[in-house]
């Protein structure tokens, strides 16, 4: 949401000595830039505030002065606070509306004339101190004057710190002052809980270090535990199927054994080898014989040639008789065919059962028409379809 301001207060800096009671909270660290001060009992009273709900982001404004001192030292002096009234919340969001402005300039105005807004403050329920991309937003569009800053406290874990401006970034700042020591055992819990937090830092780094090494650990054992398992898988599927093949090789070789002992027996060129011990005049007379065949069968015919003129001869009007019975026979034969032509989808199978009622009659079909083959009919083709009797 677009929230407009109606002018952008001016960095102008009253004349101040630091405050002589200040306790540094950033241990042996220094702090570069502009210095932040804070009075304790403010700084209380917004701890106690952001505490009072930790299921929403609760916020506000930061007041006080801009200052600087004779050697040109600047810091900023936070002495009040106003809330964010009317503002909206969530445990991960705070959203500062027109009606809260509104409110924040008339509480500024009624309440604490002439002092300054300094930045802002809100809290992070369970979600430690940094400033999240909305939080960024409302800082460089609303707090982005050089000497802004932003208190984030986490209610949670009681861990804090303030974000300033440097050279035009957003950063954390090392540390902050608190001043104003009207009750030393805040600002020694403040800091020994800032130092205590240094020290966890460290422990918990050391700590993520060795956990993402078990981590690393633990990710490549499970990866060689999974390859391992399908490396076995692989090779069990492989011996199985090799034992088929296997197997299945030693049957087929049990098979053609069989099937050579079987043309061992009917062979005739194995029969001839076994009776290898059979003479050249035992082949000589089996020659003999088959040609001494061959004449007794051709004296036959001759003399059944004979015969048959002889009696043609005696009888010259049987070949007058069979004539008819030829031409009777060749009518017979003609009217017993049927012509047929192929159509799409026709087969000889569907052309047997439409003729014959069965497939039986395919081989009728073939033999008749000199088909070498049931696909060798063609779409147009005219076939006979002889009658059964």
């Amino acid at each position: 949401m677009k929230i407009d301001i109606k002018e952008k207060p001016k960095e102008i800096y009253t004349r101040s000595e630091l405050p002589f009671d200040s306790v540094f909270t950033g241990g042996d660290l220094a702090d570069e830039g502009i210095g932040i001060h804070i009075r304790q009992a403010i700084l209380r009273k917004i701890e106690d505030y952001l505490s009072g709900d930790k299921s929403n982001e609760l916020g506000g404004v930061l007041v006080g002065e801009l200052c600087e001192t004779d050697s040109g030292e600047r810091f900023v002096r936070i002495d009040n606070m106003i809330i964010a009234m009317h503002s909206s919340s969530s445990l991960s969001r705070l959203t500062f509306t027109h009606e809260t402005w509104e409110y924040i300039n008339k509480v500024l105005e009624d309440e604490h004339s002439g002092k300054k807004i300094l930045g802002w403050f809100h809290s992070h329920p369970g979600h430690t101190v940094f400033l999240s991309s909305h939080d960024i937003f409302i800082h460089e569009n609303f707090f982005n004057l050089p000497h802004m800053v932003a208190y984030v406290f986490d209610p949670t874990i009681k861990d804090r710190g303030f974000f300033k401006w440097k050279d035009k970034e957003i950063i954390k700042a090392n540390g902050f002052h608190i001043y104003d020591n009207d009750g030393g055992d805040r600002i020694h819990e403040i800091i020994s809980t800032n130092k205590n937090k240094e020290s966890t830092d460290d422990e918990l780094v050391n700590k993520k270090i060795k956990t993402g090494r078990l981590d690393i650990l633990k990710s490549i054992l499970v990866a060689l535990s999974l390859f391992s398992f399908l490396v076995t898988v692989f090779l069990a599927y492989s011996f199985i199927d090799l034992s088929k093949k296997v197997q299945t090789v030693t049957e087929l070789k049990e098979e053609v054994g069989q099937l050579r002992a079987r043309l061992d027996a009917v062979s005739p060129v194995s029969a001839g080898e076994k009776n290898s011990n059979s003479t050249i005049s035992d082949k000589k007379n089996i020659a003999w014989s088959k040609d001494t065949m061959i004449k007794k069968n051709e004296q036959t015919v001759s003399q059944t040639e004979k015969n048959i003129e002889n009696v043609s001869n005696e009888n010259p009007n049987n070949s007058e008789k069979k004539k008819p019975v030829e031409e009777s026979k060749k009518s017979e034969v003609k009217t017993e065919v049927k012509k047929y032509t192929i159509k799409n989808g026709d087969t000889l199978e569907k052309i047997s059962i439409a003729h014959y009622g069965s497939r039986e009659g395919i081989d009728l079909l073939m033999t008749h028409n000199k088909l070498k083959d049931r696909a060798s009919i063609r779409i147009g083709q005219t076939i006979e379809i002889p009658q059964k009797d």
